[in-house]
């Protein structure tokens, strides 16, 4: 997955990858920032699968889902704006 990650997502920008820690599936994410292409990599801390794709619930949330949305939030403004 090392290298496929890298062969199928080299070129790409303006992209952030979240995984859960939690995520069965986050060995096999991609896992590399970029930072000069807006490309960020996320490890959410008590995470699962897709967790951040949920609505947000304040009662149960943990703090490290609430600052990955908001990181994803805001990576989302900028790049709109960029393009405006």
């Amino acid at each position: 997955m090392r290298f496929s990650s890298t062969a199928y997502f080299s070129q790409g920008t303006n992209c952030v990858f979240s995984n859960g820690f939690w995520d069965p599936w986050k060995d096999l994410g991609y896992t590399r920032n970029d930072t000069e292409k807006g490309v960020y990599t996320i490890m959410i801390d008590g995470a699962a699968h897709c967790a951040d794709m949920y609505p947000s619930n304040e009662k149960t949330d943990k703090e490290s889902l609430k600052q990955a949305r908001i990181f994803l939030g805001d990576q989302l403004d900028g790049y709109i704006k960029a393009c405006s």
